[in-house]
């Protein structure tokens, strides 16, 4: 009878540890996997016979050290610290010839590792056997610092390629697999390279063609979050899935992640007619920030088959661009957005329903037609641009309209809502003011109105700074101004549906003096008053005795 054994092993797709244990008899040509917990599936051989026919010889899972491939013939699987995997060899009378063995994993160890490592390469399988699944380059297992620094390359291995007469091609395996028994804290340092390896090709018809490894792969987690950091300069690849049913390797996966994608990284998707995508949040709670130059080559897609969510934020102190119709189709299923940090992010494109925006920090600029978005503004952030945005709130935040740009209106389409403590930012010149066109109910809530003038020769104007279609509701607070021109005072002014900002000229009349001969009154000594308003600040000497003239006859 034979020997029962543990055995415990990964899904085949794009060497993904997706850990699962079963027990299973032992057998000389199961290919499985390697010889320590944390061993992958190489791939199994194809072939059109009886499921239970001796031509079925699997390629050999990677491991600490790689498994030994399937049947008598099956290749020997690597030795530790990243060896290759052997080669199945040919039987000397008939069957389907060995599978390959499996590689080792470069690295596994509860800490980071401090030089280069690279998984071992799968071996080939002969005549009809699979080939040998590549190996992890790194396999960082629980129990060591829960931040942790990766300043070294990190390569999976590649799989082997099947047996010339029907053999699959095996897996290629993880960059960097992460088992985080809880959260952990994991930066990519500064110009390291984390890249998954290369599907083995298959062979024959109907065969199975191996899949790109991922770059990185967390597991273990549970509900704790994994935040990774890619620092500028630094790429996370998933590997190339080979011929035509190979699957690209992921460049990032998980569940619970926090992914930060500093200046200048990049994380991207293998290569191959069959794509993964550059990060795929397979469950739980997730956050994608974006920083300015960040590159993403695929796809990022949440997982709500599994109840994954997602939020996305544009963060960092380096102003940046994101393109608003990426959002649903290159950046999907997410269901939360948010602005962060203190550079302006500039949104730009169409958008039929991203949902709601919450602006926390810094500006977001609203260039383009989000007509169905929803803006939030809380302290500390600032809304503006010259596009389209459904109703919006400002709480405790700012609303900074960029008409200056172009004359402009940023456009509201449903209701605008100002609380007590925020604060309408203007911009005036001679020729144009900022101003918001709302289609349903301006709503002011007693918000400050905070207006700058730029240098420039100014005349009396009226200057619209709110409309709305469906009138307002309530009046603005304070009025504060910034560089007001000299001899000059500004007014806001209320009509149904429209908020004015009036500019005129100051004609402050001199303080009045009793006529001589006038008898003053015996009183006390009078208490002291503030100082009266300069006649005609800012005017010259003609100015102010036209203006007084012009005061004293009307």
């Amino acid at each position: 009878m034979a020997t029962s054994i543990l055995r415990r092993s990964t899904a085949l797709t794009g060497g993904v540890l997706a850990v699962f244990i079963a027990i299973a008899p032992a057998q000389a040509d199961d290919g499985d996997g390697g010889k320590d917990a944390y061993g992958g599936l190489g791939s199994s051989a194809r072939w059109d016979g009886p499921a239970t026919d001796a031509f079925n010889n699997a390629g050999g899972g990677a491991g600490a050290s790689g498994a030994k491939g399937g049947s008598p013939e099956g290749g020997v699987g690597g030795q530790p610290n990243g060896g290759d995997g052997q080669d199945g060899q040919v039987p000397s009378g008939s069957g389907g010839g060995g599978g390959g063995g499996g590689g080792a994993h470069g690295y596994v160890d509860s800490d980071a590792p401090t030089t280069s490592k690279r998984g071992g390469n799968g071996g080939m399988g002969a005549v009809r056997g699979g080939g040998g699944g590549g190996g992890f380059g790194a396999v960082i297992t629980p129990g060591g610092s829960n931040r942790l620094t990766i300043s070294n390359k990190l390569t999976g291995g590649d799989g082997g390629g099947g047996g010339v007469s029907g053999g699959g091609g095996g897996n290629g395996g993880t960059g960097l697999a992460l088992l985080a028994n809880g959260g952990r804290d994991v930066t990519i340092g500064e110009g390291v390279v984390i890249l998954g390896g290369a599907g083995g090709a298959g062979h024959g018809t109907g065969s199975i063609d191996g899949s790109g490894g991922a770059g990185i792969v967390v597991s273990g987690n549970g509900n704790a979050t994994v935040s990774i950091t890619v620092s500028k300069d630094s790429s996370v690849g998933g590997g190339q899935g080979s011929g035509s049913n190979g699957r690209s390797g992921d460049g990032i996966r998980g569940s619970n992640l926090n992914v930060t994608l500093e200046g200048r990284s990049l994380v991207s998707a293998g290569s191959g007619n069959n794509p993964g995508v550059a990060i795929r949040f397979t469950g739980g709670e997730n956050r994608l920030e974006l920083h300015s130059g960040y590159a993403i080559q695929g796809g990022v897609t949440v997982d709500t088959s599994n109840q994954a969510t997602g939020t996305l934020a544009w963060g960092g102190a380096v102003n940046g661009s994101f393109d608003a119709s990426d959002i649903g189709t290159k950046y999907s299923r997410f269901t939360a957005f948010e602005k962060i940090g203190t550079a302006t992010w500039t949104l730009t494109g169409s958008n039929p329903d991203t949902g709601l925006i919450s602006v926390k920090e810094g500006k977001l600029s609203v260039d383009g037609d989000l007509r169905a978005t929803q803006i939030m503004v809380g302290q500390g952030g600032t809304l503006g641009g010259i596009g389209t945005v459904a109703a919006t709130w400002i709480m405790g935040g700012t609303l900074a309209p960029d008409s200056n740009r172009s004359g402009q209106a940023l456009t509201v389409h449903g209701d605008l809502s100002f609380t007590p403590n925020s604060t309408f930012a203007v911009e005036i010149s001679p020729e144009w003011a900022d101003w918001v066109n709302v289609s349903g109910q301006a709503k002011l809530g007693g918000a400050t109105v905070a207006a700058t003038f730029t240098p420039g020769q100014y005349v009396p104007k009226q200057f619209p700074i709110l409309k709305s279609a469906l009138g307002l509701d309530g009046a603005f607070g304070q009025k504060v101004d910034t560089n007001l021109p000299a001899g000059f005072k500004s007014t806001l002014r209320y009509e149904p549906k429209t908020v004015f900002l009036d500019l005129a000229l100051d004609y402050t009349p001199p303080e009045s003096k009793p006529e001589a001969g006038t008898p003053s009154s015996p009183a006390a000594t009078p208490a002291a008053t503030p100082a009266a308003t300069p006649p005609n600040r800012g005017l010259s000497p003609n100015q102010t005795g036209l203006a007084n003239a012009l005061t004293g006859y009307f």
